[in-house]
């Protein structure tokens, strides 16, 4: 029942992503409460770095952008899931005017003939899998103006990577879309 409501919302929400619920925040906050629902969720420690103290400010819809960094995270934690040591960092980094929120774990990869299909509606690499995720995660980063890439190599580990504009303290304005391609 629960997975047809998240399934339900999340085809709604591929076909239109307005701004409502739309604001300001600082990235740390929202990765924060994401990491902490997870951690308890999953009974997983999470590794978390950011690689400046300051606090990088993104103009997001907060639930969608939970919901993206939560479906990348349920990915990487799956992938680890029965090996010795998993690995999850989250890096917010400053890019000129972009943050980007990397997770990265150690599994088992992507098969690179998988790999260039893995944004596409109802594909999944896992047994079961909807395909929805990662369709959601690309066309909500899309539509904020972002990029999300996603590298991976078998036997060593994947990394997804989404890129965001930031706002400016000053003005509250978005930089400039992120102009970059998916990639693998």
């Amino acid at each position: 029942a629960r997975s047809e409501g998240i399934v339900k919302s999340l085809k709604a929400n591929a076909k239109n992503y307005s701004s409502s619920g739309q604001a300001i925040w600082s990235v740390s906050d929202l990765i924060d409460e994401v990491l902490g629902e997870k951690q308890i969720e999953k009974g997983v420690l999470i590794s978390y770095e950011i690689a400046e103290k300051s606090q990088f400010l993104i103009d997001i819809n907060k639930i969608e952008f939970g919901r993206v960094i939560s479906n990348i995270l349920n990915n990487a934690i799956e992938a680890t899931e029965g090996l010795q040591g998993p690995v999850v960092c989250v890096s917010p980094s400053s890019k000129r005017s972009f943050v980007d929120i990397e997770v990265a774990d150690k599994g088992m990869g992507i098969a690179p003939s998988q790999l260039p299909h893995i944004f596409q509606k109802g594909v999944s690499t896992k047994p079961g899998g909807q395909g929805l995720g990662l369709y959601h995660a690309n066309n909500f980063v899309k539509a904020a103006g972002g990029v999300l890439i996603v590298k991976s190599k078998l036997s060593e580990g994947t990394r997804g990577l989404v890129r965001l504009p930031l706002v400016t303290k000053e003005t509250g304005e978005k930089s400039v879309k992120a102009g970059l391609r998916n990639s693998s």
